[in-house]
């Protein structure tokens, strides 16, 4: 009996310990997010064509910036565009070298975006109006002269252009008073004595009309149009020694140019 007991003291723990250790190595937590791997986990080699490599190659990154900026550069309603008055500046050059090249509506492609950039420069608004005249766009040019007029009031250039378009719509009287104030303001222009000569004569100033040819003779006496025209008025005047003067004269001056 004694040894019956004995046997059960000492077998108790041993199952006990048995028992703890099946218990430890049956265990598997669910969540292993915690566990920290020791090896090294396998990677597969990408190659040439490197995702990664490419995303962070400081040259691309350096070609994008550059590319990103000089497109920036083409739109200048961006937030990140300043636009100066060198750029309408640039804009409004362009036009008149399209001018100069005989090309009307390219050059009011360019007037028309110095005008959305800058509306109220007064040499744009000339600029295009001066167009709008070659195209015979006359209300058009019109209201771009008018505009001019107003910010800058002492151009004789603006009156001058303004008097053209007015005597081209039949506004004689009106065209007369801007001749009349772009002589004001350039009073040795032989030409605005000439523009406002031809009006008189329309409207039977002719004296008035025979002073103005006169007085552009004298500030440019090669300009054979002033003597013709002043021929034809002394002519109706019955002044027909004077007028074949003025005749000859003129013709000798086309010759010469010729």
């Amino acid at each position: 009996m004694q040894r019956i007991y004995t046997s059960i003291l000492i077998g108790i723990p041993v199952i006990l310990i048995s028992f703890i250790s099946m218990s430890v190595f049956s265990y598997s937590p669910k969540n292993m997010d915690h566990v920290v791997r020791l090896e090294s986990p396998k990677t597969q080699s990408l190659g040439n064509n490197s995702i990664s490599k490419k995303k962070f190659s400081p040259n691309l990154v350096q070609t994008d910036l550059t590319h990103y900026n000089s497109e920036q550069m083409k739109f200048p309603n961006s937030t990140k565009y300043v636009t100066t008055s060198a750029d309408v500046s640039r804009l409004i050059e362009s036009g008149i070298a399209a001018m100069e090249s005989q090309k009307p509506e390219t050059a009011l492609f360019y007037f028309n975006h110095a005008l959305n950039l800058a509306p109220r420069r007064e040499n744009a608004l000339y600029q295009r109006a001066q167009t709008y005249y070659l195209l015979k766009r006359l209300p058009e040019a019109l209201h771009d002269i008018n505009k001019a007029i107003n910010q800058t009031p002492n151009n004789t250039k603006f009156y001058s252009l303004r008097g053209q378009i007015l005597r081209d719509n039949n506004n004689h009287f009106l065209a007369i008073s801007d001749f009349s104030k772009s002589i004001q303001l350039n009073p040795n222009d032989p030409d605005l004595y000439f523009q406002r000569g031809i009006l008189f004569s329309l409207t039977n100033h002719t004296q008035n009309a025979l002073f103005d040819f006169s007085q552009a003779i004298n500030l440019d006496p090669n300009m054979s149009s002033a003597f013709y025209e002043r021929a034809i008025l002394l002519e109706r005047l019955n002044e027909i020694t004077l007028a074949e003067n003025d005749y000859n004269h003129a013709e000798k001056l086309d010759m010469e140019t010729k």
